[in-house]
């Protein structure tokens, strides 16, 4: 008697970015291919990979051998188990593509696992600094309906949502700049470089700050067009 092999395959996608470092993508696609050939016997592959980008196409990494990617906007329909973000970066300053944190901020609620590899952390932390950004200024739609109702002018509402964003990114980056100089010496141990290097910590900041405007800007000024009656209304 036979039994149905009902081995599921799951759908991973690596993500890829210009400078991105080669062994953090080639590692864990290695991984899971071996998986795939241990599991060969068994039945079907465990794991279909992908490796995608903001527009598709090649993307170089750093050791300057391009990698041919899709782009993420023929995933928009596509069930993904998996989504894994490698590290790497051009010089010392980490850059986090706007449209890859976006996209991520996007997908992540609907992936099982979501990973990264190294200093893709920091692409992560950009994305749910976007993501705290972007619902934070949301949720004060019916506080814009009602401003706009009482004759507030569409740029004081730019103005005030941009404020108070500015207000909460200066506390953030405030309390991340005394923290990395209070561990430089713990980081120094294991890290190269020194985190009281000014240009690094500046870059960091310049980041953090880009990031939290692409947040705000987008929904604020979608908040102060629509009717004020619908913002009103708005749950």
């Amino acid at each position: 008697m036979s039994t149905k092999n009902t081995t599921k395959t799951r759908r991973v996608v690596l993500l890829a970015f210009e400078q991105m470092n080669l062994l953090d993508l080639s590692g864990p696609l290695q991984a899971l291919a071996s998986a795939n050939r241990l599991h060969a016997g068994k039945g079907g592959a465990l794991y279909d990979t992908c490796v995608a980008s903001a527009h598709g196409g090649l993307v170089t990494t750093s050791s300057g051998l391009p990698i041919m990617t899709v782009s993420i906007a023929t995933l928009d329909r596509v069930t993904i188990d998996t989504l894994i973000v490698p590290g790497g970066c051009k010089g010392d300053t980490f850059h986090s593509p706007p449209e890859l944190v976006r996209w991520i901020a996007k997908r992540a609620p609907r992936v099982r696992r979501l990973c990264s590899v190294c200093t893709g952390a920091f692409l992560l932390a950009a994305t749910g600094l976007y993501s705290v950004v972007s619902f934070s200024v949301t949720q004060r739609t019916q506080e814009v309906g009602l401003r706009m109702a009482l004759g507030a002018p569409r740029a004081s509402i730019l103005r005030l949502v941009i404020t108070s964003t500015a207000v909460m990114l200066a506390a953030g980056v405030a309390a991340g700049l005394v923290l990395s100089v209070a561990l430089s010496r713990v980081v120094g141990q294991w890290a190269g470089g020194t985190p009281r290097d000014p240009l690094t910590l500046l870059g960091a900041a310049l980041i953090l700050m880009l990031v939290s405007a692409i947040a705000c800007v987008g929904p604020a000024w979608r908040a102060a067009s629509v009717d004020p009656m619908v913002a009103l209304r708005y749950e």
